[in-house]
């Protein structure tokens, strides 16, 4: 059972087969949507076999510390949307900001995410340095949501994510 061959293959298998039922949930089960999502499954596991070996050591609950929050996040946001559509007298005030984004990879791409969920902003683009954030009020200052959640993803053990400027670019 020990065989590093035997773990690898079967670490494949359960990776493949989790992959591909998500996709099938996600997407639907029609045949071109399941040939398709075999196909990203393939990728997703053969990516993640490399990013993270068999027999690797993952503090998996540490990873589940910003669940709670983050849940919390898209129903604000949603509540938020949601009433600046239908109020008659919220006024929205959209406008861009450009977000100085964390050095490492992953917390720029996990900070990246929480940021699209969060009330009235969206992410629309980034690059090594920075993000470009569509706000729907251009007044709020976006820095000052974004540090307390790199800090609480950084606490989590999601890599070191808060960049050494900060805020707002």
């Amino acid at each position: 059972m020990h065989n590093p061959h035997w773990q690898r293959r079967m670490a494949f298998g359960v990776r493949l087969l989790g992959s591909w039922l998500l996709w099938s949930l996600l997407a639907g089960t029609a045949p071109a949507t399941l040939a398709v999502g075999l196909f990203a499954a393939v990728l997703s596991t053969l990516l993640s076999l490399h990013l993270l070996p068999p027999g690797s050591v993952v503090p998996r609950l540490s990873l589940l510390k910003p669940l709670p929050n983050f849940v919390w996040q898209s129903i604000l946001g949603s509540i938020d949307v949601t009433w600046r559509a239908l109020a008659p007298k919220q006024r929205v005030h959209a406008g861009w900001q450009r977000i100085v984004a964390p050095d490492h990879v992953i917390g720029r791409y996990v900070l990246g995410c929480e940021i699209t969920l969060m009330p009235g902003t969206l992410l629309a683009g980034m690059d090594t340095t920075h993000y470009l954030v569509h706000l729907l009020d251009r007044h709020q200052d976006i820095g000052e949501i974004i540090g307390p959640e790199g800090r609480r993803l950084e606490r989590a053990g999601w890599m070191p994510v808060l960049p050494s400027k900060g805020g707002a670019a």
